[in-house]
């Protein structure tokens, strides 16, 4: 088998400031809608959220308003049985009690979307504050899967909460992130994807390295292994018989999974850039990564072009 890349295009370039952590979302071949970051990361005035759109695949922008640009927007996207799509608005804030978070749903393709609170109940961590990661995934039954993460004592942990409702309520589930204390943020991002009805397969990040694990009894114990000396917010994309997950350390990198296996990393880029990836499936062995080539953690624009850009595959059996 073979993965083979098949376009390498520049969808968004500017001269003027950073761009960062592009969230794209192809609706057809030419109606596309995308969501991204101008500006440096992590100072007053950076990380300027933008929604938008383009109806000739990429080659033009134009403000989009079926979502609104609110701070901190990760959008991860899910298309549910029923046909509705769901995303998340990333953190969660602590109430009297419990948190709670907001929703985002699409009943029309995903054009436009709706804002909706959801009440997450019995998350034991010690910020007010914690953070909803990845795609939702759905199991057989409904039932509505994604992975949170926050800060116990110094360092991250992570967990994997259930919604039986649609995403209007959410429980703990199991504990995902092995403990360790060598890890130099703590397990944290992740990503996981339902193979069956009980094997689970995630990966994670820790700011030591990258870990993947895997659950043969739908969550409840987990065995964890190293992917790569370090990586940022894996992605995880079901294609039939194997598992795409594509990750940066700066450069990007994809592999595979496969009979219980990862592939060896191919390169997708390397160079300066946030490392973060969004990617999304095109066809039955057609898929697409999105990234940011930018300066990154860097309070002022060097010289140069920043971009948002868009690598096709396809595989070969």
């Amino acid at each position: 088998m073979e993965i083979r890349q098949i376009k390498y295009d520049i969808i968004m370039k500017s001269k003027k400031t950073q761009l960062h952590f592009p969230f794209l979302y192809e609706q057809s071949d030419k109606d596309w809608f995308m969501t991204y970051r101008e500006g440096p990361h992590g100072v007053p005035g950076g990380d300027n959220v933008k929604c938008v759109q383009s109806h000739d695949g990429g080659n033009n922008w134009k403000p989009w308003e079926g979502l609104s640009p609110e701070p901190r927007l990760r959008w991860f996207r899910t298309r549910l049985k029923s046909g509705k799509y769901i995303s998340h608005r990333y953190r969660l804030k602590k109430g009297v009690n419990d948190y709670y978070g907001y929703m985002l749903y699409s009943d029309n393709n995903g054009s436009k979307w709706t804002k909706k609170r959801c009440e997450v109940y019995g998350l034991s961590i010690s910020n007010d504050y914690a953070y909803m990661w990845g795609h939702i995934k759905e199991d057989e039954k409904g039932n509505l899967y994604v992975i949170v993460y926050g800060k116990s004592e110094e360092k991250f942990i992570n967990l994997i909460m259930i919604s039986h409702d649609q995403g209007n309520s959410w429980n703990p589930y199991h504990y995902l992130g092995i403990d360790n204390h060598t890890f130099r943020e703590g397990p944290n991002e992740g990503n996981i994807e339902i193979l069956n009805d009980k094997e689970i397969l995630a990966v994670y990040r820790t700011g030591g390295p990258l870990i993947y694990a895997m659950s043969q009894d739908k969550g409840t114990n987990w065995h964890h292994y190293i992917l790569d000396e370090a990586g940022v917010s894996p992605q995880l994309l079901k294609m039939d018989d194997i598992v795409i997950c594509s990750y940066g350390i700066r450069d990007i990198k994809l592999r595979y999974f496969k009979e219980g296996l990862f592939s060896i990393p191919i390169d997708v880029y390397k160079g300066a850039g946030s490392g973060y990836t969004d990617i999304q499936k095109l066809s039955k062995d057609r898929f697409r990564i999105v990234f940011d080539q930018s300066d990154f953690n860097l309070k002022t624009v060097k010289d140069g072009i920043h971009k948002i850009v868009r690598a096709e595959y396809i595989i070969i059996r």
